[in-house]
């Protein structure tokens, strides 16, 4: 059925063309009138049945150009029996004229339904109209209207009939050029145009010379026309031509100009290169040629109210938000450095205030954008109603919004707490109730501040805010400044640290602490800066793995961690179910840690038992089913995995049976204050019989004390690891230092 749609207007053009050849040879009479009746049928099949077949958008269009196709039939249909009959003599001009208002129209309407009528086409194609129909009445209607033997009223019609046809012709220029593309459907419909202007034209010659029709080859445009036209509506393509976008169109575009330039001065050609103009000749190109600068004036003051507007669109576009209609970024800064200039000098200050959504991502990817710009909307309005009449707010970011006003310090916190607050309540959208959180950065232009540091501190306070665990706010203090100084200077300082050396890699032992062996050691990152020291972990890793760097440092420390095991398995300083541990990171997970794990082992020749890999328990839960899916892949490997940090997270018995861990380490905050008056105790207790029961085997961090090795023992929790048997060190060190006594 498909290829039948496709193919069918292959079959029309095939009809068209035999008829009209029949035709043309002229096999008598009543066969010319046959092919005639026979391509006028396929013609108007096609402009019914493409339609139907091929459901465009809007079909008002095609059947505007069924209608103007039936009147065209009818008008040359009746141009050889006009001579005996005066009703036909009547009928024959009128169906042509109703044939030309239905394919204007038709026109007119597949424009609209693109979306708004350019105006400059209207303009444009009243002065096309106003010139050509000058021309056509003084060089053809009229000569032919002097002729005693044809009615005057018939003469004009006719000689008026290339005006219309060059009409439409530009209508459907203009068409194509505000289109995305040239389409087959649009070719055909242009041929049929221009075949019909050129069928028109030697009609309305051989009207001047007093004829009223000619021989058969000055039929031929029309059945052509007709072929096209029924072309138009069957090819597959004519479902795009009313649902493309318009392109931007210049006012003054050089196409635009190439069909306007002629029709304006072809009245004053008119009259500069015809002699024998008349009263009544020269008075309808005076009018015509008037009427055209009118026409022209106006679409000049059309074009500069357009510039100007189009000017003050993108103005209000480059300053405010697309959604909510507040002022953007660029225009609060603006705004605060007009309020810098003309503050008073006082107690009052000029405060800026900045409020961030918390977790409105999750709004967005759960429940759609939809859902989050109603939610969005009504969150500027809460806001907007709380600020007094002299605040100016702005949208400055996806889910981030500011304001700026000249209050004093409790005024601003004032207000800021009292939003906060505000924004706990429910917001319904798409029939739901969301509650929506806000963290809060305030920060005041002290001293001689300017807009830049201004808007750079309040974004530092809000930062604050959400570190600090969000739905709060911060007012910026010096201190801030100074921590996101260094922290950038340690940024800086990590991104070359690997590749000069800085960073290395510290073992810890892990024993079993009922025989104080060693049976295993955790691999830690340590970083010597050249002019810090010794950088906390604490204080680097968390850059590491926002800047993405953590990736290549985690692929290093794994690749040191398994050649040192490697090495002390196969000199036998360790034992043969000797194992390292390695941290890897959330991102690691995402970023094909099956790979780099497998060819990490495949290098060193470490067993696979050999190594651990821990990852943090709020790790393996911020991604459960991609996370699941990587454990498991991990452990089909023959690694084991740990659960590190346990205890800080939300697991429960139900989703731990879930995961394929091998191990679970104890967070170090369960034991520092480990004895028995404490809950601690009861909470080791509830972890020993979870990771019984899973047969997992559990290793306590942080033991310092031989108190809390025994307080552990006694319990039943057989490994550890803590200062108590040595802090971290390198390689070698570790190999000397520990190594030789799990031999004993």
């Amino acid at each position: 059925m498909r290829a039948v749609r496709c193919k069918a207007w292959v079959a029309l053009l095939v009809l068209g063309a035999v008829f009209a050849t029949l035709y043309v040879v002229d096999l008598g009479q009543g066969v010319s009138l046959l092919c005639l009746v026979a391509c006028a049928a396929v013609a108007l099949a096609g402009l019914v049945l493409g339609p139907h077949l091929h459901q465009p958008e809007t079909r008002a269009p095609w059947r505007l150009f069924t209608g103007a196709a039936v009147f065209f039939i009818l008008g040359v249909s009746l141009i050889p029996w006009t001579v005996s009959s005066d009703v036909i003599l009547i009928s024959s001009p009128t169906f042509s004229t109703v044939g030309f208002i239905l394919a204007i129209l038709g026109l007119l309407v597949m424009a609209r339904s693109r979306g708004r009528l350019d105006r400059y086409a209207c303009l444009d194609g009243g002065i096309v109209a106003v010139g050509v129909g000058a021309v056509s009445i003084v060089l053809l209607a009229l000569p032919a209207a002097s002729i005693s033997s044809r009615p005057t009223w018939l003469s004009i019609m006719s000689g008026l009939y290339p005006s219309y046809d060059i009409v439409i012709l530009f209508l459907l220029l203009h068409l194509g050029f505000t289109t995305a593309g040239r389409l087959v459907s649009y070719r055909a419909l242009t041929l049929a145009v221009v075949s019909l202007l050129i069928g028109d034209l030697g009609y309305a010659w051989i009207g001047v010379q007093g004829e009223y029709f000619g021989p058969k080859y000055l039929d031929l445009p029309y059945l052509i026309a007709y072929t096209f036209l029924g072309i138009s509506a069957l090819h597959p393509s004519m479902t795009r031509m009313t649902s493309l976008e318009s392109r931007p169109v210049q006012a003054w575009s050089w196409r635009r100009l190439t069909l306007l330039l002629p029709a304006l001065a072809a009245p004053g050609l008119l009259v500069l290169f015809h002699d024998g103009l008349h009263g009544v000749q020269r008075i309808i190109t005076a009018v015509a040629y008037l009427v055209c600068v009118v026409l022209l004036m106006a679409r000049a003051l059309r074009a500069v109210h357009g510039y100007a507007k189009a000017q003050e669109v993108l103005r209000h576009q480059s300053t405010h938000d697309g959604l909510t209609g507040l002022p953007n970024r660029r225009a609060l800064t603006m705004t605060v450095k007009n309020t810098l200039v003309t503050r008073e000098i006082g107690h009052e200050n000029v405060w800026m205030t900045a409020l961030d959504l918390d977790g409105f991502r999750y709004i967005n990817d759960g429940w759609g954008h939809r859902t989050g710009d109603q939610v969005l909307l009504e969150v500027a309005r809460r806001i907007k109603s709380e600020l007094p009449g002299e605040a100016f707010l702005a949208r400055t970011g996806g889910d981030e919004f500011a304001f700026v006003r000249v209050c004093t310090q409790d005024e601003a916190v004032e207000l800021a707490a009292h939003l906060r607050d505000l924004m706990r309540e429910p917001i319904e959208a798409d029939l739901m109730d969301f509650v929506v959180t806000v963290s809060v950065g305030l920060a005041s232009a002290t001293g001689r501040r300017g807009a830049i540091e201004l808007v750079r501190d309040v974004d530092t306070a809000l930062s604050k805010a959400k570190s600090e665990g969000r739905d709060r706010w911060v007012v910026f203090g010096e201190e801030m400044r100074e921590r996101v100084r260094d922290r950038v200077e340690l940024e800086l300082s990590l991104r070359t640290a690997l590749h000069k050396e800085q960073l290395w890699v510290g073992f810890q032992p892990i024993v079993d602490m009922t025989s104080e062996k060693i049976i295993g050691c955790e691999a830690l990152l340590r970083w010597n800066h050249p002019t810090r020291g010794l950088v906390p972990p604490g204080d680097f890793i968390p850059i590491a793995e926002e800047t993405g760097l953590i990736t290549d440092i985690g692929t290093w420390v794994l690749g040191e961690a398994a050649r040192s095991a490697a090495r002390w398995l196969s000199t036998g300083l360790v034992p043969d179910d000797f194992f390292v541990s390695v941290n890897v990171s959330t991102r690691q997970l995402s970023e094909g840690l099956i790979e780099t794990v497998s060819a990490v082992l495949q290098e060193t020749l470490l067993p696979p038992g050999s190594l651990c890999l821990e990852i943090t328990e709020s790790a393996m839960l911020e991604h459960s089913e991609t996370t699941v899916a990587v454990l498991e892949q991990v452990r089909g490997l023959g690694v084991k995995l740990a659960m590190d940090d346990f205890g800080t997270g939300y697991s429960s018995l139900s989703y731990l049976s879930k995961l394929p861990i091998t191990e679970v380490k104890l967070d170090r905050s369960f034991v520092e204050n480990l004895d028995g008056e404490t809950t601690d105790y009861a909470i080791v207790r509830a972890v020993l019989a979870l990771t019984g029961a899973l047969r997992v085997n559990l290793i306590a961090e942080g033991v310092e004390t031989v108190a809390q090795r025994d307080i552990l023992t006694d319990m039943g929790v057989l490994r550890g690891q803590g200062w108590l048997w040595g802090k971290a060190v390198k390689a070698d060190e570790f190999s000397r230092r520990y190594a030789r006594i799990t031999m004993v």
